[in-house]
């Protein structure tokens, strides 16, 4: 579901600033786009700013692509904090990507 929803969301060259777009889903496209086009991004930043997005499947897709991008690379307080902003099973997935890498999938 996730790659599907990713691919929905076009492959393009992320914008340097999503401030442009209104609020709604091109906003929320914008955001993702810039979150997961940054490996540099720490978690901290990618936590304020997918708290942003109005779209929870977007905000889910975000979330658990730069937590699989980042396994293992996160402290606590940082995972608790990005994951915090999922409920149910993408929290439990959120969590286990971020606090073992070897058990991630």
């Amino acid at each position: 579901m996730t790659l599907s929803l990713l691919l929905a969301l076009g492959l393009g060259c992320a914008p340097a600033s999503c401030d442009a777009p209104a609020a709604g889903p091109e906003r929320d496209r914008c955001v993702h786009k810039q979150i997961l086009a940054d490996p540099t991004l720490p978690a901290v930043e990618v936590s304020r700013l997918a708290a942003t997005l109005q779209d929870p499947m977007i905000r889910v897709a975000t979330v658990l692509t730069w937590a699989r991008d980042h396994r293992g690379a996160v402290s606590d307080a940082d995972r608790i904090q990005l994951c915090g902003l999922l409920t149910g099973q993408e929290r439990n997935v959120c969590d286990r990507r971020l606090s073992a890498a070897h058990l991630s999938r």
